[in-house]
């Protein structure tokens, strides 16, 4: 978590406290950042079952980290008001 001496740091907010810049999140970028976790979720699922079933999960494995990289990269663009 960021603390308040970080967040001067980055000039998002005043040594007074208040806030410099406004962050809104987008609509669009929600909506996208909800879909990027249903395709983790997914993956994710289609990984915990190779395991039970006892298969090769090297591509499902794969497949979620890469999930896991584009939702990182939804949330970041969301956190930002992009």
């Amino acid at each position: 978590m960021t603390n308040e001496m970080e967040l001067v740091a980055m000039g998002v907010i005043s040594d007074k406290g208040c806030v410099l810049e406004n962050r809104t999140m987008k609509d669009n970028t929600l909506d996208k950042a909800m879909l990027d976790a249903l395709a983790f979720l997914r993956a994710a699922r289609a990984l915990r079952s190779a395991r039970k079933r006892g298969e090769g999960t090297r591509m499902a494995s794969g497949t979620v980290q890469r999930a896991s990289m584009d939702l990182t990269r939804r949330l970041a663009d969301l956190r930002q008001g992009r």
